[in-house]
This record gives C-alpha cells, sequence and structure tokens, in this order.
C-alpha cells in the first residue's frame, strides 16, 4: 500500500550565546576594525550583534550574521577608535516560515579594546624592567603579565591604577622578556577584563 507522509517545520527559540570574544583588532589603519566570535548556536539561522562604549546605553553599531558565517563577525567602521574599552552582545535568531526573525536572549557583554604596541615602552632600569603605556578610556585599572615566550606562559605580576610601573622582578642575562598590559573596566562590584590586541 501507498504511504502518505507530510513534513512541517517546527521553530524553538534559540538559546542565550555564550564564548563571545573579540579575537583580533587591527590597530594598523585609521579604520576600526575588529572579529568577533562565539560558541556556535545548534538551532540558530543567524545572529545579530550590538556595540557599545563601556558605559553606553546607546548603540554604537549593529548588524547581523547569516548562518553561512555564523560563528564570527567582521566589523569595519571609524567608530572604533584607539585605546578606548567598547562591549559587544549578540543573540541568535531563526528565521520562521512567514520569514520573520524570532530571537533568543543577550549574551553577556564581552569587553574589548583596541591598543598598538607603541602604546607600550619597556625600558631596563637597575636590573628591573620599567612598563609604561598610553591611558585606555574607561580603564579603572590595569593588570601587568610578564613571560619569556611572545605566544604564552604569562604570569599576572601585578594590578594598578597607573599608567607606568617598576617590575618587581630580577631579569636575567641572556633572555628575552615580554609584558602584556590588560585594561579593566569596574561597574559597581564586578570588574570586566578587556582583550587587547
Amino acid at each position: 500500500s501507498d504511504t502518505n507522509s507530510i513534513y512541517t517545520d517546527f521553530y524553538t527559540l534559540p538559546t542565550k550565546v555564550t564564548g563571545v570574544d573579540c579575537d583580533y583588532f587591527n590597530t594598523s589603519v585609521k579604520q576600526g576594525k575588529a572579529t568577533f566570535s562565539w560558541d556556535k548556536n545548534p538551532v540558530a539561522t543567524g545572529y545579530q550583534y550590538e556595540i557599545y562604549k563601556y558605559n553606553g546605553k546607546k548603540k554604537l553599531l549593529t548588524g547581523t550574521v547569516d548562518k553561512y558565517s555564523y560563528d564570527y563577525a567582521s566589523v569595519s567602521n571609524s567608530k572604533l577608535k584607539p585605546r578606548q574599552i567598547y562591549k559587544i552582545r549578540v543573540r541568535a535568531f531563526v528565521n520562521t516560515a512567514n520569514n520573520t526573525k524570532k530571537y533568543g536572549a543577550w549574551s553577556s557583554y564581552d569587553y574589548f579594546s583596541r591598543c598598538a604596541d607603541t602604546d607600550l615602552s619597556l625600558k631596563k632600569s637597575s636590573g628591573k624592567i620599567k612598563a609604561s603605556w598610553s591611558k585606555v578610556t574607561g580603564a579603572t585599572s590595569y593588570y601587568v603579565y610578564m613571560s619569556t615566550k611572545y605566544n604564552g606562559g604569562y604570569k599576572k605580576v601585578t594590578t594598578t591604577t597607573k599608567t607606568s610601573l617598576v617590575i618587581n622582578k630580577t631579569i636575567k642575562s641572556g633572555k628575552y622578556y615580554y609584558v602584556r598590559i590588560v585594561p579593566n573596566y569596574k561597574s559597581g562590584k564586578t570588574t570586566y577584563s578587556a582583550t587587547v590586541n
């Protein structure tokens, strides 16, 4: 006998987006360019993002990403300035049968900033390293990390509210030392670390 089957789509709302991160921020061009990624949502057909200043409630930039590139967003806009903390949030959506969008919950904010290598200066002082760096707008403190490897092994040295510091570590001859500065933004009792690239 013949069997007739009827198929239909059933849409569920996407869950809250997690894992939002600033992977890249171009510091060599006048027009700010950044790339962001997040954890893939299994039912999403696209994503919407919003970018604000660190303490802002008015959107600076917004956009959507379709399902063909749904694990990242590339943003290029002159509103992204150097030495300024921003925040981004992302939510997933599904397109229904009548081509309307149904949205899931917004992600938590991810904070990021744009700093260049030239914003950090290192000098040897009495067998120690003196670090100084450019002020980052919105930063309420800075984490200072140091390593003897360029691509890893960074250990936190201290936290400071200033933009210069003599690192209290003995410097050995014949070794390279690398310093990384991470600006923080404190809102209420919560401190957010901004990604620096």
